[in-house]
């Protein structure tokens, strides 16, 4: 799978270092409005400390809200673009294809085999399972899952296959 889709593997230590710098800040910023450092407060570090950890909560709280909304947001798995290998025309080799490229595994049912007439071969996930089903009768999802499955069925077959190992 392209790794711009799994943004779970940057976005949990993102906002646990957000989490963890915010704390950090707060504590800091406690400490320096209780104790009272003459000399400092003379200079008018103080104020200018204050700041500085002021804007570090800030940013680490940024840092907690990106981290949350990238681990929740989810990538539209259907859009991804594949590409297809003109020397393959197996309709199992060209939906193996289509699912390695998205990192899934694959979920064939009963009957779906024989040449496949794609007039694409590079497009969107959709177009081009939408153009293989359109052809072969068939009909297809991607079923969540870590990592997810692309299911492939037959039009007269509703019971959903077992993954197959690639």
């Amino acid at each position: 799978m392209d790794p711009s889709f799994d943004l779970a593997k940057f976005t949990t230590p993102l906002s646990l270092a957000g989490f963890t710098a915010a704390a950090f800040f707060i504590v800091l910023r406690l400490i320096l409005k209780t104790v009272r450092f003459q000399e400092l407060n003379q200079r008018g570090t103080t104020t200018i400390l204050l700041r500085i950890i002021n804007l570090g909560f800030i940013l680490a709280l940024i840092a907690i809200i990106l981290g949350y909304l990238g681990f929740t947001s989810r990538p539209n798995i259907r859009m991804h673009t594949v590409r297809l290998d003109p020397s393959q025309r197996d309709l199992p080799a060209v939906l193996r294809q289509c699912a390695t490229q998205i990192g899934a595994l694959l979920a064939l049912g009963p009957g779906l085999q024989g040449p496949v007439p794609v007039s694409t071969e590079t497009g969107t996930l959709k177009d081009v399972m939408d153009e293989i089903c359109k052809v072969k009768s068939c009909r297809w999802w991607v079923q969540e899952g870590n990592p997810p499955v692309l299911v492939v069925n037959p039009l007269s077959n509703p019971a959903r296959p077992e993954p197959s190992p690639q």
